[in-house]
């Protein structure tokens, strides 16, 4: 198994708005670790290690949390909660996860490639971004890439005719409409051109 980067963590004692501001005002953030039993245990972050780390793993690649009172677990970024003015993190949740069992989570969907109706002078439109996929952690794909290339006007691509990476399953009972290529100012039904999520 590949070395799993590292977090170093602090297990935080007080709680509520005046100690988190004061974990911040010395370049911080409170966290919490959420375990696989549903089980939380609240840390401290120092904001430069986490950004570094956060650069490389961004939300779907695992590492380890090292927590000083022995905790080490691997883990997954599950919620941020940033300053919307600052653009500083304030606050993280970390979710455990269990490296031998398949977990839920939303990739980002990379179209790559100029579609033969583009060219044509067609227009792309695109519906989705992501997609739910179920893998074992280690298996989580950073992005799940898609070639257009081959795609003509009047055509559509759904989600059962992306290929995932291998140990990877779309997760989707509904076979939505990722991307659209038709003529400008051709007609779009509903079914054919649904509202963007």
């Amino acid at each position: 198994m590949a070395t799993l980067k590292k977090l170093n963590a602090v297990k935080r004692e007080e709680f509520g708005k005046g100690p988190s501001r004061r974990i911040r005002a010395t370049g911080n953030f409170p966290a919490i670790f959420y375990n696989q039993k549903g089980e939380n245990v609240s840390v401290t972050i120092n904001a430069i290690e986490y950004m570094k780390l956060y650069r490389t793993v961004g939300r779907t690649e695992v590492f380890e949390l090292v927590v000083e009172n022995g905790i080490t677990a691997p883990v997954l970024v599950w919620r941020v909660k940033s300053d919307p003015i600052k653009s500083s993190v304030v606050h993280v949740d970390f979710f455990g996860v269990d490296l031998e069992k398949e977990i839920k989570i939303r990739v980002p969907i990379k179209i790559v490639g100029k579609p033969i109706g583009v060219a044509k002078g067609g227009k792309m439109e695109i519906y989705r971004e992501a997609c739910d996929v179920y893998a074992k952690p280690l298996d989580i794909p950073t992005l799940i890439e898609v070639d257009v290339t081959d795609m003509d006007n009047d055509t559509l691509l759904r989600i059962s005719e992306i290929t995932p990476p291998k140990n990877v399953r779309i997760a989707s009972d509904d076979n939505f409409v990722v991307l659209n290529i038709f003529l400008n100012g051709a007609a779009e039904t509903e079914e054919d051109a649904p509202a963007k999520k």
